[in-house]
């Protein structure tokens, strides 16, 4: 388990400082903080025993700071003679950049312009641990086991996540507190990952009721899915797994794609082809693929549809659909992918997998070829793309 800071009011794409482990110099062995201090029956004198090393060696600490497309730093402190000493430094620098004392942990509050606490787990099984300023909302409450599959639970609490912060911005954007607002503007780049470069996030504070809106469109596209007003709302059905609660309320159906399979692989062509030469100050990652199913859709879509296209890019997710081009416009572009290298599916969908090429004859206003759909229930949901961006520095 290794820990790190996150700088509350600043987006979670931006920074992320500081990871802080305990090291055996001796051994090289990684012995953090929270393995030393975690609730234990043993006695600390116990726990604290079987960290010391065996020959007598020093322990070091580890400090790492990166920012988006940025190569980290780090620092490490020490040596220390004793594991205690070592631990001293640790809390020091926890309490200095959070306001929090390690011991008090479980307790965690965020304070403006410290950094909040991210615990990661790198074991194979994913638990969801979001540190938040509204312990009463049902999320919060989240279990440690849900019904949903790790990586489904996963998205729908990002999603959610980020509907939760930007109800409470509605509730206060008419009264005008510039430090609400901007502590409430840093929860939801904390939740939604944004790339400022090196920019202030006061400079971003969702201040106006159409940067507010702006914001809400956003992360409707993040999935693209309906999500009623109840979404929110805590009741009885909350209390067991609200975010299981949730995932129904989508009516939306979402399962993993996994890595190495052939749909994953088609997907990943897909996406790397679709990557437009004039977009190259930014590279893409796929962290994970799902496969959906919105509810009612597919009977709308008895016949198969010509195209698989790339119909919302935002904040790191992409969605691949299905479009029914009964009505619909398209707008001619100088760039088309190579229409000889598509692959035909089992259920007749047509992927084109080329690569873009520059379209011979009269030439559209358009860089690329779009397609206008006029009326949302002529699209059918395939996949959900969730993307890292990894943008390039200037030198």
């Amino acid at each position: 388990m290794s820990n790190y800071a996150r700088k509350s009011g600043r987006s979670a794409g931006l920074n992320i400082l500081d990871r802080s482990s305990v090291l055996q110099k001796t051994r090289t062995t990684v012995v953090s903080q929270e393995s030393v201090t975690s609730d234990d029956p043993r006695g600390d004198s116990e726990r604290d025993s079987g960290a010391e090393p065996d020959n007598g060696g020093d322990f070091l600490v580890y400090n790492r700071w990166e920012s988006v497309g940025v190569k980290g730093q780090d620092k490490i402190h020490g040596p220390f003679k004793s594991c205690e000493s070592a631990i001293q430094e640790f809390e020091q620098k926890f309490l200095a950049k959070t306001k929090n004392a390690w011991s008090s942990r479980n307790n965690f509050v965020c304070y403006p312009k410290s950094y909040a606490w991210l615990e990661m787990d790198y074991s194979g099984k994913e638990n969801e641990s979001t540190v938040t300023e509204n312990p009463d909302h049902a999320l919060g409450k989240q279990p440690q086991e849900s019904k949903l599959e790790p990586r489904v639970a996963k998205f729908i609490s990002l999603v959610c996540n980020g509907y939760e912060v930007l109800k409470r911005l509605a509730n206060v954007i008419d009264k005008g507190d510039r430090k609400v607002l901007k502590q409430l503007s840093g929860e939801f780049y904390t939740v939604i990952p944004h790339d400022f470069g090196f920019k202030k996030v006061r400079e971003f504070v969702i201040d106006t009721p159409q940067k507010l809106k702006r914001k809400l469109e956003m992360v409707e596209a993040l999935a693209e899915i309906e999500v009623a007003t109840k979404l929110l709302k805590d009741d009885a059905e909350m209390q067991g797994d609200p975010l299981y609660t949730h995932y129904q309320r989508l009516h939306c159906e979402l399962a993993p794609v996994e890595f190495g399979c052939v749909e994953f692989s088609m997907i990943e062509e897909y996406t790397k082809n679709t990557h437009a030469e004039t977009h190259s100050n930014y590279t893409v990652d796929i962290v994970q693929i799902f496969r959906t199913s919105r509810e009612g859709e597919a009977e709308r879509f008895r016949k198969p549809a010509s195209l698989f296209d790339s119909t919302a890019n935002s904040s790191s997710l992409l969605l691949n659909a299905l479009v029914n081009l009964s009505y619909s416009t398209k707008g001619l572009g100088g760039t088309a992918l190579d229409p000889s290298k598509a692959q035909e599916l089992e259920d007749g969908l047509v992927v084109p997998l080329g690569k873009p090429k520059t379209e011979s004859g009269k030439k559209g206003d358009l860089l690329y070829n779009e397609y206008i759909v006029y009326n949302v229930e002529q699209i059918r949901m395939r996949y959900i793309v969730h993307l890292n961006f990894n943008f390039k520095t200037t030198s």
